[in-house]
């Protein structure tokens, strides 16, 4: 790393912008009076850097960082790594604690890009960008202000904790425990693989060979388990194929057995003859009964219609019904009549008495139309006083009454005269329409005679179609009896060829001619012959499927023997017992080939881990010695002390270089006789 420019404002003595340019300087000194900020500068770069200042030593102390009375500080700081250029910047701000960096960021120059933004990434970046931690460059790059002087001035035993901790010597403190810890991991490691190796005491090559014996005679068994069981395979079929011809054998000799002509053969001749000359007579009663509907049809069609005849016979009844009504209307209208009088005498009477009861009564008239301070209409003198008794007398007034009543009892009996009337007239007409229907037609006589013989032929015409009906039911029956008869012929001849030619193949003859008689004799007997022979076919097949299962149970018996022999106990399949009893063999020779792998590799194993052992121990050993640190911090201090020489007679042209004396540093003047 290089340092190329840096930028401070606020920061330690720096109040105000302040800019360090490193360009072009290879080597260079920062000169000037305390507190003009010299510590300042290589403070900011350590603050830009890693965010903490090493002379506070305390690395989340930053608020001396701060300038007195400034709220915060900006530190911004070049630098180059190889050939890329960098710039790390933070802001660190005043809190009501303490301080905190509230800004953070590495950026690279080259391209502008951001590798981070965050303290805790700024932080990491750095880093891995030098390869340096905070404490190494510290340590290695910059070294804390006052720490070499005090290393110089202290005593022997605290320079040597200071040299220790400055050149970070304690690692050989770290490098003795981590040989212990690995000591003790190998140890671990050593007993656990003798462990193992212990758990793998029966994998020896006694073992294997043992196992490699017992997989060949496991294999050797195999294939004479697999050629001795498609033997038995062979005689199984053997066995299967002789009972199939056993069975069909004794199916040809039960067929040929159950060879007999059907039931009733010998009536179905008679049976065919007997119902076909039934169906011809049936069929001829069908014909006659149809022809005699036709007949009985055609002569009521010959009579004609019945309504004109039934018309006659109903005007005449309705004649005498009208007339009826004409014998009780007369007196109803003479009736009638004589009320409409005595009701139109009654009221002329009433209007009499009503006249004479006002010619009576004029002065109550006159008094009616009287009014005071008025002249009289009759003597035209001025009327003073009304007189009492105003209004008409009561015999006025009743005769009024009586005189309405009259007048309502005559409308009365002039309304029923008049419908009564009215009905008659009706009832006249319709007799006089009647009688003049029954003048131009058929004689009441003539017209029941034709209606009786009417009905009669329609008698005589469904008695006719009820005999075509029971005709052709008995024809349709006679004509199914007749198809069965025939079926039955037609099934037992069907019958006959069915049996005949599924025996051809057996030899049986077919059948010649129509004659089920002799067919199914000649059948029957040839069934009856041939039967015995394939009765001994079924023995003779019965035998060999016997002889075959045997030799296949010899052959069972034989492998089950072999098994045992080999230690095997046969299962339901004797070829997948060998095959796992093979198949574990193979897995144990395996199992055992593997465990001698796996002994070889723990014996290797075993070994670089007791290896391993024995350096770490003797590391631990060595790095553990009280003299060993002292010494290695008296080659350090002889290095140490010699680079400082040379630098010292550098700086003085030669006059002053450094020695140890009595575990103390001299300064040697070479120009005052050394």
């Amino acid at each position: 790393m290089r340092p190329v420019h840096l930028t401070m404002e606020g920061f330690g003595a720096y109040r105000d912008k302040a800019e360090v340019d490193f360009r072009g300087a290879d080597l260079f000194a920062l000169t000037g009076p305390t507190g003009a900020g010299k510590s300042t500068v290589v403070d900011a770069i350590c603050f830009a850097l890693y965010g903490s200042v090493p002379r506070y030593q305390d690395q989340k102390l930053l608020v001396p960082a701060i300038t007195q009375g400034a709220p915060q500080a900006r530190v911004s700081f070049d630098f180059t790594v190889g050939d890329e250029a960098y710039r790390v910047f933070r802001l660190v701000r005043r809190t009501a604690s303490g301080a905190n960096t509230k800004e953070a960021r590495l950026e690279r120059l080259g391209d502008g890009a951001v590798l981070a933004g965050v303290k805790k990434e700024v932080d990491a970046a750095v880093e891995e960008l030098l390869g340096l931690s905070y404490d190494q460059f510290t340590k290695c790059v910059v070294l804390p202000q006052g720490e070499f002087a005090r290393f110089l001035h202290d005593k022997p035993d605290d320079r040597q904790s200071m040299l220790v901790r400055l050149l970070d010597l304690g690692l050989y403190k770290r490098m003795a425990d981590v040989a212990h810890q690995r000591d003790v991991a190998a140890e671990r490691e050593v007993v656990s693989l003798d462990e193992q190796l212990a758990g793998l005491g029966d994998a020896t090559v006694q073992a294997r060979d043992a196992a490699a014996t017992r997989v060949a005679v496991l294999d050797k068994l195999h294939r004479t388990v697999e050629e001795r069981l498609e033997a038995a395979a062979a005689a199984m079929a053997r066995v299967q194929e002789a009972r199939t011809r056993a069975e069909q054998a004794a199916q040809v000799a039960r067929t040929l057995q159950q060879v007999r002509p059907p039931a009733g053969l010998a009536d179905l001749a008679a049976s065919q003859l007997a119902t076909a000359a039934a169906r011809r007579d049936a069929e001829a009663a069908e014909t006659a009964a149809q022809a005699a509907v036709q007949q009985a049809e055609a002569q009521v069609a010959a009579f004609g219609s019945r309504g004109p005849w039934e018309r006659a016979l109903e005007w005449l009844a309705e004649l005498e019904k009208q007339q009826g009504r004409r014998a009780k209307g007369e007196p109803m209208v003479a009736r009638a009549a004589e009320a409409q009088d005595a009701a139109r005498q009654e009221l002329a009477a009433a209007e009499a008495a009503l006249e004479a009861a006002q010619v009576a009564d004029l002065a109550g008239q006159v008094r009616i139309h009287l009014l005071a301070g008025e002249p009289c209409p009759v003597c035209e003198q001025t009327v003073v006083t009304l007189p009492a008794g105003g209004g008409p007398p009561a015999a006025v007034e009743h005769a009024r009454q009586h005189r309405i009543r009259c007048a309502k009892d005559l409308e009365a009996a002039t309304g029923e005269a008049e419908k009564v009337r009215a009905t008659l007239a009706t009832v006249l007409e319709r007799i006089a329409e009647l009688e003049t229907a029954l003048a131009s037609g058929p004689a009441v006589a003539e017209a029941e005679a034709a209606l009786e013989a009417i009905d009669a032929a329609a008698r005589a015409a469904e008695a006719a179609r009820t005999a075509d009906r029971n005709a052709r039911s008995g024809a349709q029956q006679a004509r199914q009896a007749a198809t069965a008869a025939e079926q039955s012929a037609t099934a037992a001849r069907d019958d006959l060829l069915r049996t005949a030619t599924t025996l051809t193949p057996l030899g049986a003859p077919m059948p010649v001619g129509d004659d089920l008689m002799t067919g199914w004799a000649d059948l029957t007997a040839w069934a009856a012959a041939a039967a015995p022979q394939h009765h001994e076919a079924a023995q003779a097949a019965q035998s060999d499927a016997a002889a075959a299962e045997a030799e296949a149970t010899a052959i069972h018996a034989e492998l089950v023997e072999r098994c045992r022999s080999e230690g095997i106990e046969p299962g339901r399949d004797l070829r997948d017992t060998v095959v796992a009893a093979h198949t574990r063999a193979e897995s144990d020779l395996q199992r055992i080939e593997a465990a001698l792998a796996r002994v070889g590799e723990l014996h290797q194993r075993r070994a670089q881990a007791a290896q391993r052992q024995e350096v770490a121990r003797a590391l631990h050993k060595h790095l553990g010695t009280k003299g060993f640190e002292r010494w290695v911090l008296d080659e350090a201090l002889d290095h140490l002390v010699a680079g400082a020489s040379e630098t010292m007679k550098t700086l003085s042209s030669g006059q002053y270089s450094l020695a140890m004396s009595d575990k103390d540093f001299a300064v040697i003047d070479h120009r005052d006789a050394d």
